[in-house]
C-alpha cells in the first residue's frame, strides 16, 4: 500500500489541515481516517486522500462539558459509528454519534480518591 501524508505537513496547528499530538486513528472500509488530535482537544475525520479535516467531536478548546474534550487520546469506532473517546484529562469515556454537538459519558471518575468507581488519566480502550 502506497504511503500518503493526510494532515500535518511537517508543523502543528490548530487549522483543519493541521494536527498537534495526534494520538491514534481509526480507519473505516471507506479509509476514512477519524483521529485523535490530542492538544486541539479535538476528532477529526479526514476523507480518503483529503489534505484538510472535518472537526466532528470538540471545541478546539479544552473543556469538561459534553460538547468539549480536554487531551483525547483513544478512540474505537463500532459498527453502527458510535465513538467512544478517552478523555484523559477529566478521566472519562465517551460515546458520540458523528453527526452529534454533544457527547454522553458512560464512564467516569468519581473524582474521590479511593472512591467507588476511581479511573484516572485514562489512557486505552479496546
Amino acid at each position: 500500500m502506497p504511503s500518503m501524508i493526510t494532515a500535518g505537513f511537517n508543523s502543528c496547528g490548530n487549522s483543519p489541515s493541521k494536527l498537534d499530538a495526534p494520538k491514534e486513528i481509526f480507519e473505516d472500509e471507506a479509509r476514512t481516517l477519524c483521529v485523535a488530535n490530542s492538544q486541539n482537544h479535538q476528532l477529526q475525520w479526514r476523507a480518503n486522500g483529503a489534505a484538510s479535516g472535518e472537526t466532528v467531536v470538540g471545541t478546539g478548546a479544552s473543556g469538561s462539558s459534553l460538547s468539549q474534550l480536554s487531551i483525547s487520546c483513544y478512540i474505537v469506532v463500532d459498527s453502527i459509528e458510535y465513538m467512544y473517546i478517552t478523555d484523559s484529562e477529566n478521566d472519562r469515556i465517551l460515546r458520540w454519534t458523528r453527526n452529534s454537538t454533544s457527547g454522553e459519558c458512560i464512564v467516569a471518575s468519581t473524582g474521590i480518591e479511593g472512591g467507588d468507581v476511581e479511573y484516572a488519566n485514562i489512557n486505552g480502550i479496546r
